[in-house]
């Protein structure tokens, strides 16, 4: 995704907090310094400076706002949030940096900014350009540099596969901890779901034990009537529990379909029946329609 896109036609933020943790592992492996930048070309994380230069550059605020390394880390940010590609910048063409997509879902989420580490042995004398192109103290940035060893253009490209590899086990990481989080949604709706569907024979039946209890025990049609009723939504609550086990099978792969002809009137008649105790209570009539034009045999999985 272009990162002048419209903000509502963005995906939502990343985890930034996990990417901190990851970048300043890499940084501490490789004694690189890292960033990480959003899609709007603002710094997220770091930066994470693990070799004495990159300490000595942070120290003296380098990164601070409107400085010559935030500036040229920001438009090798935006570079790469444009182009989609790595791409590359230097210091007085010898402190190197490096910049590589964070890709996320096939778009451009961010970009990782990398290096201010020199590809060969540094000089006093370019050590001293590239001190007042940054501002720091010239004598004791080629101090800390005589000390460490360059990082060739073979070994930056073995830190950039490396790089890359860690950028995807993250995305891969955070997609499968998003999968856990939908499936967590979808199992509250699904256990929402089936406590309605079990409660609502149970609550049938409550009702039919009270009206019951409050003055139909003298008259045998009325308690006949009720039983069968009873007899029909403890049958309905056993289906439900069977198809919570059959449902339990698909993870198995043993999952059984027992297709079978159901009247369309008897599952009308069902439907009405665990509403007619509350409709009786309310003196509300209840009827079923004439079926005669409507097929009355249907097919209904078990």
């Amino acid at each position: 995704m272009n990162h002048n896109a419209d903000a509502e036609s963005r995906p939502t933020g990343l985890d930034w907090e996990g990417w901190r943790r990851a970048l300043a592992r890499f940084a501490a492996a490789t004694e690189l310094c890292v960033c990480a930048y959003d899609q709007d070309g603002e710094r997220q994380a770091g930066p994470f400076a693990s070799s004495k230069v990159a300490r000595l550059l942070a120290s003296s605020g380098v990164w601070s706002e409107n400085r010559f390394g935030d500036r040229i880390e920001r438009d090798l940010a935006v570079q790469v949030l444009e182009t989609g590609a790595a791409e590359y910048a230097s210091v007085c063409d010898e402190l190197r940096l490096q910049a590589v997509p964070l890709v996320i879902g096939g778009q451009v989420r961010g970009a990782i900014v990398y290096g201010w580490a020199f590809s060969t042995f540094g000089t006093p004398l370019g050590c001293e350009r590239i001190a007042r192109q940054l501002g720091v103290d010239g004598a004791r940035l080629w101090a800390e540099a005589r000390l460490e060893s360059p990082v060739p253009e073979a070994r930056m490209t073995v830190y950039t596969e490396l790089l890359e590899t860690m950028i995807e086990s993250t995305v891969r990481h955070a997609e499968a901890v998003e999968r856990l989080q939908d499936l967590s949604r979808l199992r509250e709706v699904f256990l929402a779901s089936v406590s309605h569907e079990l409660r609502t024979p149970l609550s049938v039946l409550a009702t039919r034990i009270e009206l019951l209890l409050r003055g139909a025990l003298a008259d045998p049609e009325a308690i006949r009537a009720s039983l069968v009723n009873m007899k029909h939504h403890v049958a309905t609550e056993a289906r439900l529990v069977e198809d919570l086990i059959e449902a339990a099978r698909t993870r198995t792969g043993q999952l059984r379909m027992d297709l079978q002809p159901a009247s369309l009137r008897d599952i009308l008649k069902a439907a009405v029946s665990a509403v007619l105790p509350h409709a009786e209570a309310k003196h509300i009539a209840l009827a079923i329609p004439d079926l005669d034009v409507v097929s009355q045999e249907v097919v209904h999985p078990r």
